[in-house]
C-alpha cells in the first residue's frame, strides 16, 4: 500500500529519495498534506493549558508557531515593523483567548484568522489616516471582531 493513498497522483515517492530526507521529513510533509496529526494535537494541548493561566504552554505555542505567523502577517502586511507588532497582538488575543479556543483539529487556522482580522484592521487604520486632512479629528466607534468568538469595541 503506498504511503499517501489519497495523494497518489500528486506525490510519487522513490526509495532513495525516501532515504535521502528521512522519516521524520516525510511526517512533516504527511502532517501538511493531512492537516492533523501530532503536532496539530501539541498545539491544542498548549493552547489549553494557556487557557489555564500556564505561560509555559504560551512560550512552547509561540516557539512552534512564531515564524509561519510572521510569515503569513508579512505577507499580508509587506512592513516588517507592522508585521512584528501585528504579531504581538495576535499572539497576545491567542493567550487572551485560549479559553475560547473549540478543538477541531486546525488551531493553526484559529490563529490565521486572528492574524488575518488585525492585519485588515492596521490596514483599515493605516487608510483612514493616510486619506484624513490635517488638523480633521474623526472619531467613532466600531465594532470588530478579531477572533471567531471575540468581539471588542474599537474607539
Amino acid at each position: 500500500m503506498p504511503l499517501f493513498h489519497h495523494s497518489r497522483k500528486q506525490f510519487s515517492f522513490r526509495e532513495t529519495w525516501i532515504g535521502e530526507i528521512g522519516i521524520a521529513a516525510i511526517l512533516v510533509l504527511a502532517e501538511g498534506i493531512m492537516g492533523t496529526g501530532i503536532m496539530a494535537m501539541e498545539l491544542e494541548n498548549w493552547i489549553c493549558d494557556m487557557a489555564n493561566g500556564d505561560k509555559e504552554g504560551l512560550r512552547q505555542f509561540y516557539e512552534e508557531t512564531a515564524r509561519s505567523v510572521y510569515s503569513f502577517i508579512f505577507s499580508v502586511l509587506k512592513d516588517p515593523h507592522e508585521s512584528e507588532d501585528v504579531m504581538q497582538e495576535t499572539f497576545l488575543a491567542v493567550w487572551e483567548h485560549a479559553g475560547d479556543y473549540v478543538p477541531y483539529g486546525k488551531p493553526l487556522a484559529w490563529v490565521f484568522t486572528i492574524a488575518r482580522r488585525l492585519c485588515y484592521m492596521r490596514l483599515r487604520e493605516k487608510k483612514r489616516q493616510e486619506t484624513l486632512e490635517d488638523g480633521e479629528i474623526v472619531s467613532h466607534t466600531v465594532t470588530i471582531s478579531i477572533c471567531p468568538t471575540f468581539s471588542s469595541n474599537v474607539i
